[in-house]
C-alpha cells in the first residue's frame, strides 16, 4: 500500500489531517453563582442575570435563574427558572 498525495487541483483538501483545538473551559463549578450575559446573542434577554450552576455540559452549563432586571422578569416563568448558558457568557460573581 502506498500513501497517495492529495490532488490539490481537484479540491481534495479534506484528505489533510485536522488538528484538534483544546477547549478553554475555565473554572465553572456546580453550586456557584455566576453573572450570565446572553443579552448580546439573544433577542429575548435585555440585561445580564445571576444564576446558580446546576449541571455542567461539554461547552455550556444548565443554570437556575436567581435574579433578573424588572423588564426580564416575565422570562423566568417562560423558562421555568432554568436556562442553558455557554461558558463564554459566564463570569464569577465576587461575594
Amino acid at each position: 500500500m502506498s500513501v497517495k498525495e492529495p490532488n490539490y487541483a481537484s479540491g481534495a483538501l479534506h484528505i489533510l489531517p485536522i488538528k484538534p483545538r483544546p477547549l478553554k473551559k475555565g473554572v465553572i463549578e456546580v453550586g456557584k453563582t455566576y453573572q450570565c450575559d446572553i443579552s448580546k446573542t439573544s433577542e429575548t434577554w435585555k440585561y445580564p442575570f445571576l444564576g446558580e450552576v446546576l449541571y455542567i455540559n461539554q461547552k455550556s452549563a444548565v443554570v437556575k435563574i436567581i435574579t433578573t432586571q424588572e423588564c426580564d422578569d416575565h422570562l423566568i416563568d417562560r423558562c421555568k427558572h432554568l436556562t442553558v448558558i455557554p461558558f463564554k457568557r459566564m463570569k464569577v460573581v465576587e461575594e
